[in-house]
């Protein structure tokens, strides 16, 4: 099993990879990514942007995340809670997907081990990340890779997202 940057020819996996994971969160009642985002076109400017990542397993795409280092701008406000550190640059993950048939293998802490590693490399002091307040799963795999619940964000569409930040000091 390898983490690598996606390339062009990953995205019709990548595309697979939310869909399945689109299906699995409305199964589960979670209204997140129903609204056909993400999708290939947000894989497709991940990839031409260098932060879209895949986890390869003999060949098979089954897993995906996008991790930058920058400001993301539905960080900027936190409600009911406050950041970690008031660092003006982080590293943040988002678009996290694991094939549902390779689902309880660690393959979402894999990527988070792999994306601290880069995000220590670019040497910011932390990294964030967000999810659907529904989305137990994700919250579970968040604080099991050692973030910590900050508050509430809001996206660029006014969904509501908890926040979670890990301090890399």
């Amino acid at each position: 099993m390898e983490i690598r940057l996606a390339t062009i020819g990953d995205v019709p996996d990548i595309a697979s990879l939310y869909e399945k994971a689109r299906i699995l969160l409305r199964e589960r009642g979670i209204d997140q990514w129903q609204e056909g985002y993400p999708n290939a076109d947000s894989a497709r400017n991940d990839i031409e942007n260098a932060y879209s990542f895949v986890i390869v397993e003999n060949g098979e795409v089954i897993g995906t995340a996008a991790l930058d280092v920058g400001v993301e701008p539905t960080y900027v406000e936190i409600f009911e809670g406050e950041w970690k550190t008031e660092s003006p640059i982080y590293a943040f993950v988002h678009r996290v997907a694991v094939n549902p048939e390779k689902s309880g293998k660690g393959l979402a802490a894999m990527f988070f081990g792999k994306a601290e590693g880069i995000a220590r490399e670019h040497g910011v002091i932390s990294m964030r990340c967000d999810t659907h307040r529904d989305n137990h799963a994700m919250q579970k795999t968040l604080k099991n890779a050692g973030f910590e619940y900050c508050g509430i964000i809001y996206l660029e569409t006014g969904a509501e997202r908890l926040a979670f930040e890990k301090v890399l000091r």
